[in-house]
């Protein structure tokens, strides 16, 4: 796959916020540029970076972390009167389960990933619902590391546009 440029998005602050335009669907059409953007934890955006973000349209922001994790690192966007900030957790405070036994990386991934699809079902639907809000777009979810809370909302919102698997399974390993 190649990487368009635009992917990628330069946020002062931030080290992984990427746009989800420009997948082909299988209907041969393209995912919008512009209207969702993936990121890791917005703690640490600088002004600069926040306008950018405010620049590109930004109109809403759901945090997919912990509330643990928000007490420690704080949105720069919580309470901001620019967006509609929701903090949405994703997986909860406690475990889902014990641990897996599973020794492989990738298969014990797999498992927490459905795992939280199976287990966390309604906070899924709230965060689906409210990026789908009329009004929402351009809209940026975002977890700690933006790899995967971000990546599974990523490729449910790709798959829901069309997008081929392999194409969603190359967005995650970008």
């Amino acid at each position: 796959m190649d990487i368009d440029s635009r992917r990628h998005l330069a946020i002062e602050g931030t080290r992984n916020v990427r746009d989800l335009g420009g997948y082909e669907t299988r209907d041969g059409r393209q995912t919008r540029w512009g209207r969702f953007l993936r990121s890791d934890g917005l703690q640490g955006v600088t002004a600069a970076g926040r306008e950018k973000l405010l620049g590109l349209g930004l109109k809403t922001v759901v945090d997919l972390r912990r509330g643990s994790e928000l007490a420690i690192a704080p949105s720069v966007f919580a309470g901001s009167p620019d967006v509609a900030y929701h903090h949405l957790d994703m997986i909860g405070e406690g475990p889902l389960e014990e641990a897996h036994p599973l020794s492989d990386g990738a298969e014990r991934i797999t498992h927490t990933y459905c795992l939280w699809l199976d287990l966390r079902q309604e906070a899924v639907c709230r965060i689906l619902g409210t990026l789908a809000a009329p009004d929402a777009l351009p809209a940026l979810y975002n977890c700690a590391a933006g790899k995967d809370r971000t990546g599974v909302t990523s490729a449910m919102l790709l798959s829901v546009a069309g997008v081929d698997d392999d194409l969603i399974a190359a967005d995650y390993t970008l």
